[in-house]
């Protein structure tokens, strides 16, 4: 079904100025009383800017391998999704792709489904980490090897190509 509206821009205005108004709703409802604590101040810190950088990093060769047409269009909204919610990686796309052109937005849509199957049991973790040293390590191997095998998902074609070469 197809129409052809008058006028677009008025549409498209409105719509970005709700979606705005659901970004900055989204963004005042965090607390940031943990910051208020001396002593979680520089711990909170610390993760925050390392898991802020590594993020970077690791987005980046992603999106070079996995996204080369539109590389900088998917770094921006996974990072916006993964550093904060869906909505920031869309508003972060909006800034360079402002009719999403690029495949970025619905890759975004399909994204969702491995962030429920690896984001779910990572918030089962969260209630098992602060309990003991021994079980926030074990948290922390089951996080790496979640981190393998979606790595492993993502690049499977480029691993198993690389290998088919050399069995000749």
């Amino acid at each position: 079904m197809t129409r052809e509206y008058r006028n677009d821009f008025m549409q498209s205005r409105i719509a970005g100025f709700m979606f705005d108004v659901m970004v900055i709703a989204s963004i005042g409802a965090i607390d940031l009383s943990a910051f208020t604590i001396k002593e979680f101040l520089v711990p909170l810190t610390a993760v925050c800017v390392a898991a802020g950088v590594v993020t970077y990093i690791h987005m980046s060769l992603v999106c070079k391998r996995l996204f080369p047409t539109y590389a900088d269009e998917s770094w921006l909204t996974l990072y916006g999704m993964l550093t904060g919610t869906a909505s920031t990686g869309i508003i972060l796309l909006r800034e360079i792709d402002p009719k999403f052109e690029t495949p970025a937005a619905t890759n975004l849509v399909y994204q969702q489904l491995w962030a429920i199957v690896f984001g779910f049991p990572m918030l089962l973790l969260l209630a098992i980490a602060p309990q003991s040293r021994e079980k926030a390590w074990f948290t922390f191997g089951l996080l790496v090897v979640m981190f393998v095998v979606i790595n492993i998902i993502s690049f499977r074609r480029f691993i198993f190509k690389k290998y088919k070469g050399h069995r000749g």
